[in-house]
């Protein structure tokens, strides 16, 4: 006995069309508030709060007014030397419309203190600066992160000492030392290894591209800032600016862990070998 793949298509939104009725009835039955206005049936593509969720194609959608809205704003405020809270408000409502969207600019939103005038500062400014880059880049579509997650630092992980870094992604590895531009700022341990994160990212993020990526570091003082969007630090800050605008362009969702020395002894290894010779392959 054979099945019309269409009939049974139509039956089950036929039913599914029946419960919805069914449900808006029993509303009505027991003086129930509902609004009709925004009831819908069950469908794969909804509205909600300006964001467009479509669960076929799996992706959230930001209205193209909503971006102009924004770029506009932001135009604005480049060239102030001061803001009011009310403005600030202003602002971070529009960026609400993205951020639903695009999750690593949560870290972006402006921080500020009690203050009734506040200064634009150069972290605000780079932030301002960070959003009017990604906007530029950004055609208004997210995908919706799925619940794989690559952790394994068999798969993905770093580490760095104070001459030089290295890491592993999906069988590939590389390992060199800090040039002389890094070398002479004489960064301490930290900030080495967030750059290393950074870079390492950077270098794979095509094969990372759409994932859940939770970063394994020996690291701790790193897997705080990762988590936490911030730091008080002007170089880790400036390495967490640029590292969020990597993951919004690629549609990487970043966690980070901390695991110990000795698990992280394949990362560790990479970057005492490395020599003056850049060098890399495939990890046997």
């Amino acid at each position: 006995m054979s099945t019309n793949p269409s009939r049974l298509l139509w039956s089950r939104n036929t039913g599914t069309c029946q419960s919805f009725n069914g449900m808006t009835q029993l509303y009505l039955e027991h003086g129930l508030q509902s609004s009709p206005d925004k009831d819908t049936p069950p469908t794969h593509e909804m509205l909600c709060l300006d964001v467009c969720v479509n669960t076929l194609s799996m992706t959230l959608t930001v209205p193209e007014f909503r971006l102009q809205e924004l770029q506009d704003i932001l135009s604005s405020w480049l060239h102030k030397t001061h803001f009011s809270k009310r403005e600030l408000q202003q602002l971070l409502g529009k960026l609400a419309f993205v951020t639903t969207c695009v999750r690593p600019g949560q870290a972006l939103c402006f921080a500020h203190s009690r203050n009734s005038l506040y200064p634009i500062s150069d972290t605000i400014c780079g932030d301002l600066l960070w959003w009017k880059h990604f906007l530029a880049h950004y055609n208004g579509v997210s995908v919706i992160p799925t619940s794989v997650t690559v952790s394994n630092p068999d798969l993905f992980a770093c580490d760095a000492c104070l001459d030089a870094c290295g890491a592993v992604c999906f069988g590939e590895y590389f390992h060199t030392n800090f040039p002389p531009v890094i070398a002479r700022q004489a960064l301490n341990i930290n900030q080495l290894e967030l750059l290393t994160v950074l870079v390492s990212l950077k270098l794979w993020q095509d094969r990372l591209r759409g994932c859940n990526v939770e970063i394994l570091t020996d690291n701790q003082v790193s897997v705080h800032a990762l988590n936490n969007q911030r730091f008080s630090d002007p170089f880790m800050q400036r390495c967490l600016r640029e590292l969020w605008l990597l993951l919004a362009l690629n549609n990487i969702h970043l966690t980070a862990c901390h695991i110990s020395g000795k698990a992280n002894s394949q990362e560790s290894s990479n970057a005492a070998a490395a020599t003056p010779v850049e060098s890399g392959g495939r990890c046997n």
